[in-house]
């Protein structure tokens, strides 16, 4: 008795024909391909391999063993000679009809294959591989033979007679999915696929993408914005004049839907071009208010902002206050800081926003006066307008004042509160106009006269607004943390 040494056992070789490789290797999977390969090795060894020993040796599940094999059954590669216990034999590629081929294959099989054949005609040389794996939607996929040749031929259509098997075996796993047996269920739902290519291909023109057909991933975002969201196709195409202003791919026209559906716009035409035409007027609005702002803010920054802004202040309070903002260099957070101070004042109209502004431009403007009489180097702040509005509710008018700023000039220490002290006795004595002051003041060198100025009738440079401003950010950055 003689038996072949282990280790020259594993220094043989397998023999692979390129016929396998060429017609039967591209359509199989990895682990379908794994299995037979192993069933040829242990073929050509003349080993008595179980299925539960195969499932071991290549770590996979014994199912998984009984699937490939039965794969490589329906490419007539291997037969089941018996059931219990399992034998199967393995056949060469390169077995032709008179070798006893033929008789291995059923009678639904060979009729499927020359459908298919017949299907592509002479446009397309269709492998035995590739009639392998449509059967196996067949047998593994649930679809009926007259479904799968159905989709064979919406495939030709839709991507000519070179499409890829693979790609329409998603098709086929898809159409399971939506509940297609019979030929019936395939031909209502290759006819709406065919309507979502059409209309998504469309898409693609609209968006400039010319050249190409709508991708696997295209074709599913395309389905869902009609199908689950419920948008006409026109209402797609009417979507994508958006993408002007971003990336015009599937992708960025989904975020433009996905938008308009959280805002509750319709699914028709109408409908979209109704939410988009009053959305473009809101943020036409809200660049009037809120453009110019630093740092910039995108387009939905800038809308939510107003749109907020809005259930408080009527649009022109908006303007006002943006104008202030963008004077004084500020931002969104400074606005928001100075329409809380303003609504915390009562000013929420604008002929109220627009004397308020006045009156403290004019405050600010007469304050520097009197610093610059007594020798004061500093800015308004908001204590020393709240000086001012006392000195003016005792009557005292800005020639006044300055006369008494002048009297302060060689003071050291608080000079505001000296002069507050002279308008003090001046207002006990009776004194409200400059005469009477000149009066009552010892005999000395004339002082410089001073002409009386309304805040009404000044008018402002543009660096007096801005100095302004930035003066009001401050108050109402004092008021907001109080």
């Amino acid at each position: 008795m003689f038996q072949l040494d282990a280790a020259a056992e594993m220094l043989g070789v397998t023999p692979v024909e390129n016929l396998f490789i060429r017609d039967y290797l591209p359509a199989a999977k990895g682990d379908q391909v794994k299995v037979y390969l192993f069933a040829l090795y242990q073929a050509h060894r003349g080993g008595r391999f179980t299925v539960e020993d195969a499932a071991r040796d290549l770590d996979m599940q014994v199912s998984e063993i009984e699937s490939a094999l039965r794969y490589w059954e329906r490419r007539r590669l291997i037969t089941r000679e018996q059931n219990d216990p399992p034998l199967y034999t393995v056949h060469s590629a390169l077995q032709g009809p008179g070798d006893g081929l033929a008789q291995r294959e059923d009678a639904s099989y060979v009729d499927f294959a020359e459908s298919v054949y017949a299907a592509f005609g002479d446009r397309r040389k269709v492998r035995p591989g590739e009639i392998a794996a449509a059967w196996e939607w067949v047998q593994e996929i649930g679809l009926s033979p007259e479904a799968v040749l159905m989709l064979i031929n919406h495939m030709i259509a839709a991507s000519g007679p070179q499409f890829s098997f693979r790609k329409a075996e998603s098709t086929a796993a898809a159409m399971r999915e939506g509940g297609v047996v019979t030929a019936e269920d395939a031909e209502s739902w290759l006819k709406n696929d065919q309507a979502t290519r059409k209309g998504a291909d469309a898409v693609l023109r609209a968006l400039g993408r010319r050249g190409r057909f709508a991708s696997d991933a295209e074709l599913a975002l395309y389905r869902k914005w009609r199908e689950e969201w419920n948008f006409s196709h026109e209402a797609i195409l009417e979507a994508t004049k958006e993408t002007t202003k971003g990336d015009a791919t599937f992708a960025y026209l989904d975020g433009i839907l996905s938008g308009l559906r959280t805002r509750g716009a319709g699914g028709s035409a109408s409908d979209v071009k109704e939410t988009l035409k009053s959305e473009q007027d809101v943020y036409a609005l809200a660049r009037e208010a809120l453009g110019g702002l630093r740092p910039q803010l995108a387009r939905s920054v800038i809308v939510n902002l107003y749109q907020q802004w809005r259930l408080t202040f009527p649009h022109e309070v908006l303007v006002l206050a943006g104008q202030e903002c963008r004077r004084a260099g500020g931002g969104a957070e400074d606005m928001a800081m100075l329409l809380d101070a303003w609504e915390k004042k009562g000013l929420k109209d604008e002929n109220a926003v627009r004397e308020y502004l006045d009156r403290f431009r004019a405050d600010n403007a007469d304050l520097k006066e009197i610093f610059a009489q007594c020798a004061l180097s500093q800015r308004p702040t908001q204590r020393d307008r709240a000086w001012l509005r006392a000195w003016r509710e005792k009557g005292m008018g800005q020639e006044l004042l300055l006369f008494a700023a002048e009297k302060a000039r060689g003071i050291q220490g608080n000079k505001l509160s000296y002069i507050d002290k002279v308008l003090s006795a001046w207002h006990e004595d009776g004194i409200r106009s400059l005469d009477q002051a000149k009066a009552a003041a010892p005999q000395g060198k004339p002082s410089r006269q001073v002409s009386a100025q309304q805040y009404r009738q000044r008018v402002y440079t543009e660096e007096e607004l801005s100095g302004a401003s930035g003066d009001l950010m401050r108050e109402a950055m004092e008021e907001t943390d109080e």
